[in-house]
């Protein structure tokens, strides 16, 4: 991928839900889990294996 410096991997996680609650909003992503080590050394691995350089 020529026109990227780096990619920077940033796992889901649920600290910001308080803020839809907050607003009156609905939180639609409340059941989903962050992902596990696994997944994001795999996703990071993908990144790598395109050329690109992952922080």
């Amino acid at each position: 991928m020529k026109n990227l410096e780096w990619v920077e991997v940033q796992p889901f996680h649920q600290m910001g839900s308080f803020k839809w609650k907050a607003m009156g909003l609905e939180y639609k992503f409340v059941h989903t889990q962050p992902p596990g080590p696994d997944l994001v050394n795999r996703v990071i691995g993908q990144f790598r294996a395109a050329g690109c350089h992952v922080r």
